[in-house]
C-alpha cells in the first residue's frame, strides 16, 4: 500500500485526493493546506489526517509519496523538502518559476534515485 500525502487543498489537490482514494494499490493518509478549513474539510471527506505544516506532513515517517498542489512559488521548498526525506514526488505544473529552479529540481530527484 502506497501511502500519499497531498498538499494543496484546492481544486487540483481536490482531484489528486480523489483520484488516490480510487487507487486501491493507495491510501491518502494526510492532506495539508496554509487555509486550516480547507485542508480539514478535504481530509474529512477522504478519511485522511489534517495539517497546515505541509514540509512537516510531507517528511513524516508514515508518508511514502507526495502530490504537491500548491501554488507555484511554493513549489521549490516543498519539492525539495519531499526529495530530500526520499518520498516519491508529484509535482503539479509549473514545476518551478524558472527553468533554473527546474534543473535544480531534477538534478536533486536524480541524487535521490
Amino acid at each position: 500500500m502506497i501511502r500519499v500525502a497531498v498538499l494543496g487543498a484546492g481544486r487540483i489537490g481536490k482531484l489528486h485526493a480523489t483520484n488516490v482514494e480510487r487507487n486501491p494499490r493507495c491510501k491518502l493518509v494526510a492532506v495539508s493546506d496554509a487555509i486550516p478549513e480547507a485542508a480539514k474539510a478535504l481530509a474529512a471527506a477522504h478519511g485522511a489526517e489534517a495539517a497546515t505544516d505541509s514540509i512537516a506532513t510531507a517528511t513524516r515517517k508514515d508518508i511514502d509519496a507526495v502530490i504537491i498542489a500548491t501554488p507555484v512559488p511554493t513549489h521549490v521548498p516543498l519539492a525539495t523538502a519531499v526529495l530530500r526525506a526520499g518520498r516519491d514526488l508529484f509535482l503539479e505544473k509549473p514545476a518551478t518559476e524558472t527553468a533554473a529552479e527546474a534543473a535544480a529540481l531534477a538534478a536533486l530527484a536524480e541524487g535521490a534515485g
